[in-house]
């Protein structure tokens, strides 16, 4: 339209006008009914008053989504101390299939220990073939020669860490002034 006519944004039929074209045009956004709008007027302020009657539409409100912030909890202070690589880790296994032989292919149950710093998130794996308590302690010697000596070792509590916990508790109650204990706890 080449003269428009001209709204002032204050006045209650422009609002009316707003209100009118938002319902007929099926809640459109506010920049759809402010082009809508002004193809016959040319509203001063238009956009205020078309975000205003998009964000005071009540049906609008009702079936529109509400997002909710969730807090998150604060980090444990093991992976917030500042320490060196594996001071703190945390343990875990898995099964994996492992393939063996050149000419005969075999496939092998075996089983990956995963120690992770807790601090750099640093990964160490182990590849064992057996799934015992004194594999999971070898392994975990293997460990601590590689890596050196660890502050915390967090675990699932699984059955060979238990059962390693259950050995090593009768390992220390037998012989507390061993030098053989002493040296595997100090390497």
């Amino acid at each position: 339209m080449n003269h428009p006519i001209i709204l002032l944004s204050a006045n209650q039929v422009t609002r009316l006008l707003f209100k009118y074209e938002y319902i007929r045009l099926l809640h459109v956004g506010p920049l759809a009914l402010l082009a809508h709008v002004n193809n016959h007027y040319w509203v001063i302020r238009g956009r205020c008053i078309a975000r205003s009657t998009v964000r005071h539409c009540i049906q609008c409100f009702k079936i529109s989504p509400r997002f909710v912030s969730t807090f998150m909890a604060l980090l444990p202070r093991e992976r917030v101390t500042v320490a060196r690589p594996f001071a703190r880790t945390g343990v875990d296994y898995g099964p994996v299939m492992v393939r063996s032989g050149l000419t005969k292919v075999i496939s092998l149950k075996s089983y990956v220990y995963m120690f992770v710093c807790l601090v750099t998130r640093a990964v160490h794996l182990e590849l064992v073939s057996l799934f015992s308590a004194e594999d999971f302690i070898s392994t975990l010697s293997r460990f601590m020669v590689r890596r050196g000596k660890f502050r915390e070792l967090f675990s699932d509590n699984g059955t060979n860490s238990g059962g390693a916990d259950r050995i090593l508790q009768t390992h220390i109650q037998e012989s507390k002034n061993s030098t053989k204990v002493h040296n595997f706890l100090s390497s």
